[in-house]
């Protein structure tokens, strides 16, 4: 029995040495400068193999309200919306070119699961919000977010 337990115990060190040196119980790399936090992000999806997901999103249905919110240093554009079905996400504000000049035009665009029932109105509500710095509203007098079906306006 001694002749079997005392190798695999020897071998389990060895083993765990290995894998002690690159870990966090290593006592070597306690005072080492780090080059950065680790990355919260994963550079791919690794059970599917998937690199980059096409944003999915279309022109929300209705723009219901809009609200102005200063800062210290610009504004919060704060959008409510309603989409067509229940579970809409992943919320974009996606400039449109040809706006006037003195004006600023958003299309809100949101990702909606059509397999999703179309549910009350509570559940359709979307908010979402957009920082807009002082630099970029100087000179302009008027910020128009585009929907589906309708658009609203209002003065900075």
């Amino acid at each position: 029995m001694r002749r079997i337990v005392v190798p695999l115990l020897l071998l389990s060190l060895v083993g765990a040495c290995s894998q002690i040196s690159s870990s966090r119980l290593n006592p070597t790399d306690w005072l080492r400068a780090q080059e950065g936090p680790p990355s919260l992000i994963p550079e791919e999806n690794m059970i599917l193999g998937i690199t980059e997901r096409e944003y999915a999103g279309t022109p929300i249905y209705q723009i219901a309200d809009l609200i102005l919110d200063p800062t210290s240093d610009g504004k919060i554009l704060i959008v409510t919306a309603y989409a067509t079905r229940a579970g809409a996400a992943n919320a974009e504000f996606e400039a449109v070119e040809t706006a006037p000049a003195g004006e600023l035009h958003f299309v809100l665009n949101a990702e909606v699961d059509v397999r999703l029932p179309v549910g009350t109105p509570k559940n359709r509500q979307l908010t979402a919000g957009k920082f807009l710095s002082t630099g970029t509203l100087d000179g302009i007098r008027k910020i128009v977010i585009i929907g589906e079906t309708n658009s609203l306006s209002i003065r900075p």
